[in-house]
């Protein structure tokens, strides 16, 4: 009926679990449906043990308030399990890279800041474009969570679909930001690292639309950013956006980060460009698919575990043979 069961008398009532009272001692009970849209889920149960009381008005209209309260709590957990589990798909999906891609060597790390927002809006990418260059790409949009999700893929999907043109990186921004700012509104900040290795001469051709610029360590530890940059996507159309060129070695390595390395708050301040620089020239010989990690120890160290965003970072070289 999903209505409250009131027994005064447990031991005489036929409507009472006669072995469950006799257990238990049972004088009085009371007992109110836990209902989630018109289904009775469960029961939430009060007795008094002690002697047989009669249960009043304000007690049964306590208990169903209570018990409405108890079925509404155990729906939220439902649909926020049912939500984190589309939530790790997506961010699954959205992190994805093959686990090994010919003509390079590289490392990958993603974290998010809370595990309410188990989506976070930071993402990357490498694909293979043929003829021996690989697509790389990292990313940052301003929401986050489920939201942050669809319009992450589609920033990638859109990135990687210009890709294959075979245009040149700065035009792959410029029509990625056209499309993405056909868009409804609210307007959402978007700030994209797109560039193409060629692995067999390691020309690297790169675009940064609003990104922290990339790290470039040479196999003899000198360390530069890549310092051209472009306006962020998805703000307004007809925006110039501008590519430019680096040459990578054997030994050299490529890192690129979202802003959640650098804007991490320590105790003395923010980790910055500074520190991270250090970090990188001082890494050594370190194998590049440790590289993210390594970093994201420093960061966590510097903020004592505490993060205020999320990081994603991509590390890349030629591979060791060549």
């Amino acid at each position: 009926t999903r209505e409250p069961i009131v027994i005064n008398d447990a031991f005489h009532d036929e409507m009472a679990n006669r072995e469950l009272v006799e257990r238990y001692n049972i004088r009085s009970m009371l007992i109110v449906p836990l209902v989630v849209r018109e289904n009775a889920i469960g029961t939430l149960a009060f007795h008094y043990h002690s002697a047989q009381i009669p249960f009043t008005e304000a007690q049964v209209d306590f208990a169903t308030k209570l018990g409405t309260i108890v079925s509404l709590t155990l729906e939220n957990a439902r649909l926020y399990e049912a939500k984190r589990s589309i939530a790790d798909e997506l961010q699954e999906a959205i992190l994805t890279v093959p686990q090994r891609i010919e003509g390079i060597d590289f490392g990958h790390l993603y974290r998010s800041a809370t595990e309410t927002a188990r989506v976070g809006a930071d993402f990357y990418d490498l694909f293979e474009l043929g003829s021996g260059r690989i697509g790389i790409m990292i990313g940052d949009v301003s929401i986050k969570g489920l939201e942050a999700a669809a319009l992450t893929s589609l920033v990638k999907s859109t990135i990687r679909a210009y890709a294959y043109e075979d245009i040149p990186v700065a035009s792959v921004m410029d029509k990625t930001n056209e499309a993405i700012g056909k868009m409804p509104p609210p307007t959402v900040l978007i700030t994209a690292f797109f560039g193409i290795l060629d692995t067999k001469t390691g020309e690297l051709t790169y675009c940064s639309a609003g990104h922290p610029p990339g790290i470039l360590k040479r196999k003899t530890s000198e360390t530069s950013f890549l310092i051209t940059s472009s306006p962020i996507i998805g703000m307004l159309p007809g925006l110039n956006y501008i590519g430019d060129e680096t040459l990578l070695e054997g030994g050299d390595v490529l890192i690129l980060y979202t802003n959640g390395v650098t804007q991490a708050k320590c105790d003395g301040g923010f980790f910055g460009d500074e520190k991270l620089v250090e970090l990188i020239k001082s890494s050594g010989l370190t194998p590049v698919k440790e590289v993210p990690q390594a970093i994201f120890n420093n960061v966590m160290e510097c903020t004592s575990g505490k993060l205020l965003d999320d990081i994603a970072i991509l590390a890349i070289s030629l591979e060791s043979m060549r």
